[in-house]
């Protein structure tokens, strides 16, 4: 036992080297993304060819790598005009338990191993209810329709639950949350390695949860469509939980998920996915200037990155990238564009209800007191 243990371990770690060179591949693209943008080479040198050679320059000793790590965290906060939208966002999440504690909450969550579970956490699937009509207007679908959401990392369920809020606002559709519990960005960095990379051992409660959600809505004929949207960390958890419906092979599931699931990936970094001719739609949203972006559906040589079972990476279907946004936020650098009419080439572009709302909208949480939240604008 203890020898299969040794060799499974040092195959993981082997598994993790050999994919270290191409983290300089993303470092090195994230860097020439910034030179793009900003232009700051020399003019004697043709646009594509300055910002590519400065930009792998920018990922080495050479200028300390700092180029490269400024636009790694501008691929994650995105550029200074998003933050007061990352701000606000920020600051309304937390309005029902009072700014200090909800801000405590969050740093704790996100910093210390595990506290979520002390926080009382959980998996638990809720609906942002809309209890304000007259801002989104009936929507007669809702009964034959099945919205679910999952989140990425570092992502308390006050947040989590905003971002439903903020599907429903732009979709006017129930979103049911299944909630993946942060254990602090560390931990949750060290699942995405695992999700990623050794599929059959990453175990998350939410992956869970998923597939049940999932399972339950293919087998009721009453749904006609099921649209999952994921984001982060979500679109591994996602790809590992359809991969299981997928192989298990059940043929009346298979079946209705080309007749009704839909699949929109936001800042797509899993590794591998069932083909998109399994799903009535399958789709990638990128922003070009998406750090997280560049570790799956944006990596330039997808061939060469094997995972622990020395599969190749594959994501099918349909790509939509923005190729001059910055940011990796849910609300602020892709939900909030998309209503500005960003992605229009995205199949889920078309389902927006463009209609005017208030500057707050008031939504509700089950077995929790009315509370308010940032809207888009």
């Amino acid at each position: 036992m203890g020898t299969t243990t040794t060799a499974v371990s040092i195959e993981g770690i082997i598994t993790i080297m050999r994919s270290l060179p191409w983290l300089w591949v993303i470092l090195i693209n994230m860097s020439t993304q910034g030179f793009l943008f900003l232009s700051p080479f020399p003019g004697f040198l043709p646009f594509e060819i300055g910002a590519n050679f400065f930009g792998f320059l920018g990922a080495t000793p050479l200028f300390l790598f700092f180029p490269a790590i400024v636009t790694a965290v501008l691929g994650i906060i995105g550029m200074v005009t998003s933050w007061p939208f990352l701000l606000r966002e920020f600051l309304y999440a937390h309005t029902d338990e009072g700014f200090v504690e909800g801000v405590l909450n969050t740093f704790l969550c996100a910093l210390i191993p595990f506290y979520s579970k002390i926080a009382g956490e959980t998996n638990e699937v809720h609906e942002a209810a809309l209890i304000k009509r007259q801002i989104y207007g009936p929507n007669q679908a809702d009964d034959d329709e099945l919205w679910i959401y999952i989140n990425g990392v570092a992502t308390p369920q006050d947040i989590a639950f905003q971002n439903c809020v903020m599907l429903n606002e732009l979709f006017h559709h129930k979103v049911t949350a299944v909630h993946n519990v942060t254990n602090s960005l560390i931990v949750d960095l060290y699942d995405c390695i695992r999700g990623k990379l050794f599929s059959e051992k990453y175990c998350l409660e939410a992956r869970r949860v998923l597939k049940g959600k999932l399972t339950k809505a293919l087998k009721t004929s009453a749904k006609k469509k099921i649209v999952l949207v994921a984001h982060s960390q979500g679109t591994i958890i996602t790809s590992n939980a359809l991969s299981e419906l997928y192989e298990e092979n059940d043929e009346s599931i298979l079946r209705q998920m080309q007749n009704k699931l839909e699949v929109y990936n936001f800042a797509n970094c899993a590794h591998q996915l069932p083909p998109a001719s399994a799903f009535k739609h399958m789709e990638h949203i990128n922003n070009q200037g998406d750090l997280v972006a560049w570790l799956g559906a944006l990596f330039p040589f997808p061939n060469l990155w094997k995972d622990h079972h020395n599969k190749a990476m594959s994501l099918e279907g349909d790509m939509v990238i923005e190729p001059w946004l910055w940011g990796h936020m849910l609300n602020s650098h892709y939900l909030r564009l998309l209503k500005k009419g960003h992605y229009n080439s995205s199949k889920i572009a078309s389902y927006l209800v463009h209609e005017k709302s208030g500057a707050l909208v008031t939504a509700l949480k089950s077995n929790s007191p009315e509370r308010t939240y940032a809207t888009l604008e």
